[in-house]
Parts: structure tokens; sequence; C-alpha cells
């Protein structure tokens, strides 16, 4: 499935996004000699406070150090910094913004990047700037547009996409990660306060339990599921 061939654009709202939903199948990649490119929309920090205390220094400060983890994890993951754009937005405020601002910044990345492959949040998530970004990215990564695209995908992430039950994640695509779940949980730790301790969703108890669970369901020992959006085949 990945090869050195292989571009997969990785679109999420917080550093953190990558590793939970799919630190696995990036890893693979990169293993693969594929190019990486993952994309932070958002900074993750600034809903846990009130507007007037966004400018703060403790604030940037907490922004500065979740950054340099997404470095850290991303590195464990096989990326280089120049390999990571953070482009800041405000935390669970996606919603109040302009949506073709997003959908332009989202095709600045297809244009300069031209990925083969795309991933993306779950248009069942329950975090408000996930769901922002799943929409801006359908309508951005239009075939019409992005012919090169082969697969444009959905991934889960703990602790947002398990909280709907009236829409269960569903996957319909899966990546065998057994030979890359411990680069997996090593990034994730590197995320400091970011992981919980059991039964938080985001503790390492949590992550192989749930890629135990998707493996189970392909008939491997640890696998990452996806959701297809679009899967096309060249000529």
């Amino acid at each position: 499935m990945f090869n050195r061939d292989t571009r997969l654009l990785v679109l999420v709202a917080h550093p953190d996004d990558e590793t939970i939903g799919m630190g696995g199948t990036i890893h693979r990649v990169r293993q693969a000699h594929g190019a990486v490119r993952i994309v932070f929309l958002g900074e993750g920090v600034t809903a846990r406070y009130d507007l007037e205390k966004a400018d703060s220094p403790e604030v940037l400060d907490e922004i500065e150090t979740r950054n340099a983890n997404a470095v850290r994890a991303c590195g464990i993951l096989g990326l280089a910094a120049t390999d990571l754009v953070f482009e800041g937005r405000a935390c669970c405020r996606f919603d109040t913004m302009p949506q073709i601002d997003l959908v332009k910044a989202i095709e600045r990345h297809l244009d300069s990047f031209r990925p083969t492959h795309v991933f993306t949040h779950s248009f069942t998530d329950t975090n408000v700037d996930h769901r922002t970004v799943q929409q801006a990215v359908l309508t951005a990564a239009r075939p019409i547009r992005f012919p090169e695209i082969e697969l444009l995908a959905q991934f889960e992430v703990l602790s947002s996409t398990e909280t709907n039950p009236l829409q269960p994640f569903s996957p319909d695509l899966f990546v065998d990660i057994s030979d890359s779940i411990a680069a997996k949980q090593k990034a994730m730790l590197a995320y400091g306060g970011e992981i919980g301790t059991m039964p938080h969703p985001r503790s390492p108890e949590a992550v192989d339990g749930l890629a135990r669970y998707r493996g189970v369901q392909a008939a491997m020992t640890y696998a990452e599921g996806f959701k297809t959006v679009r899967a096309m085949v060249a000529k």
C-alpha cells in the first residue's frame, strides 16, 4: 500500500491528533521511504482558557511546549521538523471562522505537496474543530482539482470520536501497524500532559486496546482503522 512514491498529507486540528489517530500508519509510510507532511491547523490549547488570557505568557508558553512535543513525537515516527506545519488557529473556535479561509489554506497544501494520500478527522467526531476540518478537506480535495489523490480517508481520535454513540466510527480500511505500535506508543508519551492514565481514553492502555481491537477486526495483531471517503485507481 505504501512505497517511496507515497505522498501522505495529514490534516489535523491540533498537535497529538496525528499520533493518536494514525501514528502507526505515519511510521509505516516513513519506513517505506514515502514523503509525509503534517499540517496542524490549530494550536490545541486556548480552549482551556478564557479568551482574554489567550495571549498571556502562560498560554503562549503552553502552546510552544505542545508544538515542541509534536516535533519530538513526529520525530519518533520518522519525520523531520520541516515536515510539520503549525498554523496556530484558535482551539475549538474553527466554527466561528469563515469556512472558505480554511478551505483555501488546505488547498495551498494540496497544491504545494501534491499528495497521493490524504487523511483527516472523522465526520462523526464530537470535537467541533475536528468536524470543521474534515468538512473543509472534503471541499478542498475535490477530484476535479486534485485527481492525483488516490485515497482520501478519515481516522478516529480517542477522547472525541468514541464519545458519539449515535454515530459510531465504522472503519472499512485497516492498516497493519504490528511493527509500528511501539513507535506509536513512544510518540504518544512525548506529548506528556496530554496523555492520561486508565481509564482515560488517551492512556497507553487504551491506545493499545483500540489497536488490538482494530487488528482483530482484520486478522492482524495491531491495526489502525480508517473510513474511506474516496479511493481511486489510476488508469
